[in-house]
């Protein structure tokens, strides 16, 4: 770590100056000058990540709206690349497996990796899935390099540490033409303006929309150009590229965490969604990325 901080996690820079200091100033948001990557200084345990969506109520699975994204998700792959049947399919992080589950149903072979044991546990007991805890750099996956048709990482590339390090890993489980799908927030939306602007108007004091974004959980937050580009650091190709809005919890789950069970907190819960009805966020890049077979 330099002197100023923990460098730049995508070009090494170390001129990467504070630019938010959130929840009470215990993490600290930090702006590569270089590159503009947006990251909190601070590297987590990935294993175990301390998330209020390790309990069954926060197994994103369980939540209305799952079926209808991976529909999406499905639709995406099968316009570009054909069926599903008969690709084997790895998805990293998988939570509680209705993904797989539903790539399963559709004729794939499947397999997948998840840290959380209450997500294991539902996967198991609701999908009879085993998802393995084994990191994707462990010697356990890394032996099975260029085996895989499709690699898919959901909300997960927010969460670790070294995220070119984490694609380029992904990409090496891909056979040549293999692809890999994603989802993650990104940054370049008016949500996080509008956050950005009141933290700046009132010298840090209004800081609780960024807190949504930066956490030690949520360890970046990617524009949606250099998302881009870093993939293709990874040797992956865009093949579909588009932003979606998409919440991972409803609305309310927000607002109780901030302010707990209170009518003032059910109150800004009905606003957010009146707005977010005339103004969708566009929070999230989904992606469909080919296997380029050559890294820069």
């Amino acid at each position: 770590m330099s002197a100023n901080g923990m460098p730049c996690k995508i070009c090494r820079s170390a001129d990467a100056p504070v630019r938010f200091r959130l929840y009470g100033k215990a993490v600290i948001v930090r702006r590569c000058r270089a590159c503009a990557f947006t990251y909190v200084d601070y590297r987590a345990d990935e294993e175990h990540l301390p998330s209020s969506a390790h309990d069954l109520a926060g197994v994103p699975d369980a939540l209305p709206g799952a079926q209808e994204k991976w529909a999406l998700r499905r639709r995406i792959y099968e316009q570009a690349c054909g069926p599903l049947a008969g690709k084997r399919v790895l998805d990293v992080g998988a939570g509680g497996g209705s993904w797989l589950a539903a790539a399963r149903a559709a004729g794939a072979e499947v397999c997948g990796t998840e840290f959380c044991a209450t997500c294991c546990a539902y996967a198991r007991q609701k999908f009879c899935l085993e998802l393995d805890a084994r990191p994707l750099g462990s010697e356990h996956w890394q032996s099975r390099a260029e085996t895989f048709d499709l690699v898919t990482f959901w909300d997960v590339l927010e969460h670790v540490n070294d995220p070119l390090s984490f694609l380029r890993q992904a990409a090496v489980m891909l056979r040549p033409g293999g692809y890999a799908m994603l989802s993650t927030p990104v940054r370049d939306t008016w949500f996080d303006r509008l956050g950005e602007t009141a933290y700046h108007c009132t010298r840090g004091r209004a800081g609780f929309l960024l807190q949504q974004r930066y956490s030690q959980t949520h360890l970046q937050i990617f524009h949606s150009r250099q998302l881009r580009w870093v993939l293709e650091k990874a040797g992956l190709r865009a093949v579909d590229f588009r932003k979606v809005h998409e919440l991972t919890f409803p609305v309310e789950r927000y607002f109780r965490n901030m302010y707990g069970d209170s009518r003032p907190a059910a109150a800004m819960a009905r606003g957010a969604q009146w707005a977010l009805r005339m103004m969708p966020l566009r929070n999230k890049v989904v992606g469909l990325f080919e296997k380029s077979g050559s890294e820069r």
